[in-house]
Protein backbone atom coordinates (compact mmCIF):
# COMPACT_ATOMS: atom_id res chain seq x y z
CA UNK A 1 0.00 0.00 0.00
CA UNK A 2 2.63 2.46 0.63
CA UNK A 3 4.24 1.95 -2.53
CA UNK A 4 1.04 3.08 -4.24
CA UNK A 5 0.56 6.14 -2.12
CA UNK A 6 4.30 7.53 -2.85
CA UNK A 7 3.77 6.76 -6.39
CA UNK A 8 1.29 8.89 -6.43
CA UNK A 9 2.18 11.59 -4.68
CA UNK A 10 5.01 11.63 -6.91
CA UNK A 11 2.77 11.85 -9.70
CA UNK A 12 1.16 14.65 -7.79
CA UNK A 13 4.04 16.69 -7.37
CA UNK A 14 5.19 16.21 -10.80
CA UNK A 15 1.83 17.91 -11.91
CA UNK A 16 2.04 20.27 -9.07
CA UNK A 17 5.53 21.54 -10.48
CA UNK A 18 5.26 21.27 -14.09
CA UNK A 19 5.57 24.54 -15.24
CA UNK A 20 8.47 25.78 -12.05
CA UNK A 21 10.15 22.93 -13.27
CA UNK A 22 9.21 22.39 -16.93
CA UNK A 23 8.29 18.95 -16.27
CA UNK A 24 7.32 17.65 -19.98
CA UNK A 25 7.95 13.94 -19.45
CA UNK A 26 7.66 11.15 -16.78
CA UNK A 27 9.07 7.86 -17.15
CA UNK A 28 7.70 4.63 -15.03
CA UNK A 29 8.57 1.19 -15.03
CA UNK A 30 5.94 -0.05 -12.16
CA UNK A 31 3.08 -2.19 -13.50
CA UNK A 32 0.64 -4.12 -11.99
CA UNK A 33 -1.09 -7.06 -14.28
CA UNK A 34 -2.12 -8.93 -11.53
CA UNK A 35 -5.69 -9.77 -11.53
CA UNK A 36 -6.67 -7.50 -8.71
CA UNK A 37 -4.32 -4.57 -9.86
CA UNK A 38 -4.85 -5.13 -13.25
CA UNK A 39 -6.45 -1.87 -13.98
CA UNK A 40 -5.93 -0.12 -10.42
CA UNK A 41 -8.42 2.95 -10.59
CA UNK A 42 -5.39 4.75 -8.97
CA UNK A 43 -2.64 4.04 -11.13
CA UNK A 44 -4.94 4.91 -14.37
CA UNK A 45 -6.46 8.04 -12.53
CA UNK A 46 -3.17 9.63 -11.37
CA UNK A 47 -1.73 8.90 -15.12
CA UNK A 48 -4.69 10.07 -16.96
CA UNK A 49 -4.26 13.19 -14.39
CA UNK A 50 -0.54 13.99 -15.40
CA UNK A 51 -1.31 13.46 -19.51
CA UNK A 52 -3.96 15.74 -18.96
CA UNK A 53 -1.88 18.38 -17.62
CA UNK A 54 0.21 18.47 -20.91
CA UNK A 55 2.60 15.50 -19.42
CA UNK A 56 3.90 12.99 -21.78
CA UNK A 57 3.60 9.74 -19.81
CA UNK A 58 5.79 6.90 -20.34
CA UNK A 59 5.29 3.72 -19.22
CA UNK A 60 7.16 -0.04 -19.17
CA UNK A 61 4.56 -2.74 -20.89
CA UNK A 62 5.82 -4.58 -18.10
CA UNK A 63 7.40 -8.62 -18.26
CA UNK A 64 4.35 -10.36 -17.46
CA UNK A 65 3.41 -12.09 -20.40
CA UNK A 66 3.86 -15.25 -18.63
CA UNK A 67 1.21 -14.65 -15.92
CA UNK A 68 -1.66 -13.75 -18.97
CA UNK A 69 -5.27 -13.67 -18.53
CA UNK A 70 -6.54 -15.21 -22.15
CA UNK A 71 -3.53 -13.46 -23.53
CA UNK A 72 -3.64 -9.95 -21.92
CA UNK A 73 -0.77 -9.25 -19.54
CA UNK A 74 -0.35 -5.37 -20.20
CA UNK A 75 -1.47 -3.52 -16.49
CA UNK A 76 -2.30 -0.40 -15.21
CA UNK A 77 -1.18 2.32 -15.60
CA UNK A 78 0.68 1.25 -19.28
CA UNK A 79 -3.00 0.09 -20.31
CA UNK A 80 -4.34 3.56 -20.13
CA UNK A 81 -4.53 4.70 -23.95
CA UNK A 82 -3.00 7.87 -23.58
CA UNK A 83 -0.24 6.46 -21.51
CA UNK A 84 2.96 5.66 -23.93
CA UNK A 85 3.50 1.79 -23.66
CA UNK A 86 6.90 0.28 -23.65
CA UNK A 87 7.49 -3.09 -25.11
CA UNK A 88 10.54 -5.45 -25.83
CA UNK A 89 11.37 -7.26 -29.36
CA UNK A 90 13.71 -9.93 -30.07
CA UNK A 91 16.71 -9.07 -32.81
CA UNK A 92 14.41 -10.22 -35.34
CA UNK A 93 11.73 -7.62 -34.02
CA UNK A 94 9.38 -10.15 -32.39
CA UNK A 95 7.84 -9.22 -29.74
CA UNK A 96 9.94 -11.02 -26.67
CA UNK A 97 8.45 -13.44 -24.84
CA UNK A 98 8.08 -12.16 -21.79
CA UNK A 99 6.56 -8.51 -23.11
CA UNK A 100 3.14 -7.44 -21.94
CA UNK A 101 0.61 -6.94 -23.79
CA UNK A 102 -2.75 -6.42 -24.87
CA UNK A 103 -5.69 -4.28 -25.49
CA UNK A 104 -5.90 -0.82 -23.83
CA UNK A 105 -8.64 0.04 -21.34
CA UNK A 106 -11.85 -0.27 -21.58
CA UNK A 107 -12.14 2.95 -23.43
CA UNK A 108 -10.61 1.93 -26.28
CA UNK A 109 -10.37 -1.97 -26.34
CA UNK A 110 -9.64 -2.43 -30.26
CA UNK A 111 -6.59 -0.09 -29.24
CA UNK A 112 -3.47 -2.90 -29.01
CA UNK A 113 -0.36 -2.35 -26.46
CA UNK A 114 2.58 -1.95 -26.29
CA UNK A 115 2.67 1.45 -28.32
CA UNK A 116 6.25 1.09 -28.96
CA UNK A 117 9.02 -1.39 -28.52
CA UNK A 118 12.70 -1.49 -28.35
CA UNK A 119 15.23 -4.41 -28.26
CA UNK A 120 15.26 -6.05 -24.77
CA UNK A 121 15.52 -9.65 -25.43
CA UNK A 122 18.79 -10.97 -26.20
CA UNK A 123 20.80 -7.38 -26.52
CA UNK A 124 24.43 -7.84 -27.39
Amino acid sequence: QWRIQNYLRAIDWAIGNRRSLDITILNNSNVYAHDNLRQNPFWGAAARQAVESGIVFVNAAGDGFVESINGESIGSPASEPKVLSVGSVTPNNHLSFFSSRGNADAVEPARKKPDVVAPGGIVR
